[in-house]
């Protein structure tokens, strides 16, 4: 954070040789000669990755572990108030959006839609339904639906949402999702068909956005600048997102 706020500022982090040596530190400590982070669970790698502590090489090969473990666990989550930011901006981070997707839309224990399946209309302290039952601290999978599934994106040098991202998954075949930036309400909406998708987009007055058109869709462009106003987009599928 204090080396993000440097670089804003166009000063010289204070921190930076500490921050080097901290790192190093934890690295000797909890990683082996394997790659491999002590506590052999999915916190533990979100953990490293999270922090981007590992050159790209090695990043890609624990990404890959993580998600070995997911689905070595047929896919269930399996951390805590620590592991869930972790896990989960980690793998939309490097691109794992269906395998998060795959994740989040399980509905056995633990999972989120299992505390929706048993009644929940808020989130639970535990996974098993047990403790309070009006808890904040799982409540990052919320900024996750938008980031990475619905794919409302602030660029890192970005102030106050005056340029952002649309990054569609696709992943759902319906999705609808707005979003009170500081400048207005953005939105997003797409219905896709068998072979095609529709997708509506509604960019805030003074802002403008950059619309990534996903891998799976036929375009003769791969992303299209958009000012104020409404847009409507229908796209051919290539193949199915969910399947591919």
């Amino acid at each position: 954070m204090i080396g993000k706020m440097s670089a804003v500022m166009g000063c010289e982090n204070p921190f930076a040789d500490e921050c080097t040596r901290i790192k190093r530190a934890f690295l000797n400590r909890f990683l082996n000669e394997a790659g491999e982070v002590a506590g052999d669970c999915q916190t533990s790698d979100g953990c490293v990755l999270y922090n981007h502590m590992l050159c790209a090489e090695e990043d890609q090969k624990l990404a890959e572990r993580l998600v070995d473990r997911l689905r070595t666990n047929d896919w269930h989550l399996d951390f805590g108030i620590l592991g869930s930011r972790y896990v989960m901006e980690s793998l939309g981070e490097r691109g794992y959006i269906k395998e998060l997707y795959r994740m989040l839309s399980g509905n056995t224990y633990p999972s989120y839609l299992y505390l929706a399946e048993n009644g929940c209309t808020t989130l639970t302290e535990c996974w098993n339904l047990g403790g309070s039952h009006n808890h904040f601290m799982f409540s990052h999978v919320s900024a996750i639906l938008y980031r990475y599934i619905a794919g409302l994106r602030q660029p890192a040098d970005d102030i106050g949402w005056k340029h952002f991202e649309i990054v569609p998954s696709l992943l759902p075949k319906k999705l609808d999702c707005s979003f009170d930036s500081p400048r207005g309400k953005i939105e997003l909406h797409w219905q896709r068909a068998k072979e095609t998708v529709h997708i509506d987009v509604a960019v805030p007055f003074g802002t403008t956005a950059t619309l990534f058109v996903p891998e799976c869709a036929a375009s003769e462009t791969r992303k299209c600048e958009l000012t104020y106003g409404k847009y409507e987009f229908e796209w051919k599928l290539l193949y199915d997102p969910v399947l591919v």
